[in-house]
């Protein structure tokens, strides 16, 4: 009797991955939305696309089971394509932190919010006294708080109030000092909004940015307190989502009306603090950068008590990586293609990433997010992407997080 339970059991595991597999087939297989070629072949001729580049654009997307890519130019839709040829909602994950972006610069350019650098006990009165009284608004956008995180965002997921838990941060460097990319206090800015506009985040967005620009199928995961996240939380159509890079091209407007101040962006997408190039105000800035690991950066890591084993690993890819991709892959082959231990290991330090970098010229901005969300902004080219990818348990991470989608996004305009 137990073997024949067992066999049923084992019967129904095997159709499970069988089912599994078959849906993580087929969410390679991305279908253009407006199958009319011709269309198609008009807009690419129109706004000067690259035929070869959308369709390796594309084939890449396939290969790395992507659920979605869009594609402007120009402020106009080229193409875009869902997995099974349908649109459908999906967790932007940390690419929610530059739509909070957005929320605290429409609250700024409608005067709920005096200025960046309003103390952040201005909201919460609690940190009035002591060190954190000297947080801002800017601080916690920059991810230069100094408020306490352990990097990787298990223990938030843990608890009832986001909110409450960033205000018990211990405050570990001195505020505007150090980056450290920083998910618990970004949880309090839901909470500035509602403060400071007496609407919930969600909400807010919803009535002031979302509907003006048609966007009304979305969704947004609440705390159990009823606190919309800010690190993460919006399920998203990928389309709506590139509207919303769009308005970033454009500076706050969308088809001719201001809904967001200019300046707005001139900040956000300008150097958080002097010592970090590469990240605006909850936006990346991609420059031309420089991975370097050698004797000396070794030594630095070696001195503030970074394990031996670790510094052993790092000694074995020393030298110079000019672009992240390398860098990346580098990191893989010394760490595992998750290497959570060596994140954990740096946070427990402060410290983001283990090589020591050297920046060059502004190429594009972004948003990132968990498993390969990107939001690709180009300011010359004047083009916008949209990648997503919707969780399963046969994600590849190796493959799937889609490394080069830049790169791709890139090559559409010469």
């Amino acid at each position: 009797m137990i073997i024949k339970i067992l066999l049923y059991l084992l019967a129904f595991i095997v159709a499970i991955a069988i089912i599994g597999f078959i849906a993580y087939s087929l969410r390679g297989r991305l279908k253009l939305t407006d199958p009319d070629s011709g269309v198609l072949q008009a807009r690419l001729e129109q706004n000067q696309i690259n035929p070869k580049a959308l369709e390796n654009l594309i084939s890449a997307g396939k290969k790395t089971h992507s659920d979605a890519i869009v594609v402007y130019r120009n402020g106009e839709l080229i193409g875009a394509w869902y997995s099974r040829g349908k649109a459908r909602k999906i967790e932007a994950m940390s690419v929610t932190k530059s739509i909070v972006n957005l929320a605290i610069g429409l609250a700024i350019t409608q005067g709920y919010i005096k200025s960046l650098d309003t103390p952040m006990y201005t909201f919460f009165p609690e940190w009035q006294d002591g060190q954190k009284s000297k947080i801002t608004l800017r601080h916690i956008l920059s991810h230069t708080s100094g408020l306490y995180t352990k990097g990787p965002a298990y223990d938030i997921y843990k608890t009832d109030d986001f909110v409450k838990y960033a205000l018990k941060a211990d405050l570990v460097n001195e505020p505007g000092t150090n980056f450290f990319y920083n998910n618990r206090a970004v949880n309090l800015l839901a909470a500035v909004i509602e403060k400071t506009t007496t609407k919930r985040m969600d909400i807010y967005l919803s009535e002031e940015l979302f509907k003006p620009m048609g966007i009304n199928d979305f969704s947004w995961t609440l705390d159990k307190a009823g606190n919309p996240h800010s690190m993460s939380g919006l399920q998203i159509i990928a389309e709506d989502l590139a509207k919303l890079g769009q308005l970033v091209l454009n500076k706050g407007s969308f088809k001719d009306k201001r809904l967001i101040d200019a300046s707005w962006f001139d900040l956000s997408l300008s150097p958080g603090a002097k010592f970090t190039l590469d990240h605006g105000l909850l936006w990346w800035i991609r420059r031309d950068t420089v991975h370097i690991i050698d004797d000396a950066r070794i030594g630095e890591l070696q001195e503030i008590g970074l394990s031996e084993e670790t510094l052993n690993k790092l000694k074995t890819i020393k030298g110079e990586y000019h672009n992240g991709k390398d860098f990346l892959g580098a990191m893989k082959k010394a760490f595992g293609s998750s290497p959570g231990k060596i994140r954990t290991e740096l946070a427990s330090f402060g410290i983001m990433s283990p090589d020591r970098k050297e920046f060059g010229k502004i190429n594009y901005y972004a948003a990132d997010g968990y498993l390969g969300q990107y939001i690709y902004i180009d300011f010359d080219k004047q083009l916008v992407g949209v990648r997503m990818i919707g969780e399963h348990l046969l994600y590849n991470p190796m493959l799937d997080g889609f490394e080069d989608f830049a790169d791709l996004m890139a090559d559409l305009v010469d």
